[in-house]
């Protein structure tokens, strides 16, 4: 018999060779309101768009390790998307075959599509005075340089332009470096 208390399950029984415990979670698609804007969820993953990046070495971190270098990720891709909430059933899941290092893109067959669309007004912006810690360990020293950073999501009204209606594939959140997570709302 089982006992549910505090969020926890507890199984109370003797068991025996070959007894097997089948858990089945509810793992519906959902839209979860954040930070002025929507994620999705399938189950306990948080989904996100895959941008493709372009990788620039800016130097070598503190012990000179030329295999560690630091380096800043841009977008070689349109990332800048807002999801049609209206289009929710429309929305499919891809179950593909997970490998054995499941948080790595290749080896993660999970996606879901949905309807989005182009938000042309949400733009990367440029700062040119951000702070940095100068070494990723040790004595925490600060340094000021330039950024470049994604616009914060914002709620979009009727002068706002858009594009066409597209199909977007979201993967899990861990297996991408370079993403968005939290998109407009698009009514």
């Amino acid at each position: 018999k089982a006992k549910f208390t505090n969020g926890i399950y507890r199984l109370e029984r003797t068991f025996a060779d070959q007894d097997e415990i089948v858990i089945s979670f509810a793992d519906e698609i959902r839209l979860i309101e954040n930070a002025k804007g929507i994620s999705v969820k399938k189950g306990a993953l948080l989904y996100a768009l895959p941008v493709e990046e372009r990788v620039v070495i800016e130097g070598l971190r503190e012990l000179e390790n030329k295999d560690f270098p630091h380096y800043s990720l841009y977008p070689e891709s349109k990332w800048n998307y807002g999801l049609c909430v209206d289009k929710t059933k429309q929305f499919t899941f891809t179950c593909g075959q997970v490998g054995e290092e499941p948080w790595r893109k290749e080896q993660n067959g999970l996606a879901i599509t949905i309807c989005g669309k182009e938000v042309c007004d949400w733009k990367v912006r440029n700062y040119n005075s951000v702070q940095g810690r100068l070494w990723m360990r040790g004595p925490c020293k600060w340094t000021e340089g330039k950024a470049q950073l994604m616009g914060q999501v914002h709620e979009l009204d009727d002068n706002t332009k858009l594009g066409e209606a597209c199909t977007l594939t979201l993967v899990p959140y861990a297996t991408t470096r370079l993403r968005v997570g939290i998109f407009p709302i698009i009514k």
